[in-house]
């Protein structure tokens, strides 16, 4: 079977402010843990002290003309197609930075 993509056009916002934007992960194996704040913790999936790296994650919802739907934005398509950084994400309740970037995003 071959993979069919799809472009959708519509705007993309933020809906829930309350949301976390960020989580932290291991930067060794990139996968999402429970530390808590910067500096060194025990990554229980690859067996290494390492320190805690800032992932952005947060929902948006993209609507158009015929409905909305919800998607998840993690860090690559955050920083590629919208400029939101680590500490944009880590900043939003004070900034609403990434609501303004995305505001002004009118396709995704």
């Amino acid at each position: 079977m071959q993979t069919q993509y799809l472009n959708v056009q519509g705007i993309a916002k933020v809906t829930d402010f309350a949301q976390s934007f960020y989580y932290l992960a291991c930067s060794n194996c990139k996968r999402a843990t429970n530390a808590y704040g910067d500096g060194d913790f025990w990554c229980n999936y690859c067996a290494k002290k390492v320190p805690a790296l800032t992932k952005i994650k947060f929902n948006i919802q993209i609507a158009d003309a015929t409905g909305s739907i919800e998607a998840a934005i993690f860090s690559e398509v955050a920083a590629e197609a919208y400029g939101i950084t680590s500490a944009d994400a880590i900043d939003v309740r004070k900034t609403h930075s990434i609501h303004t970037k995305l505001e002004h995003s009118r396709f995704f």
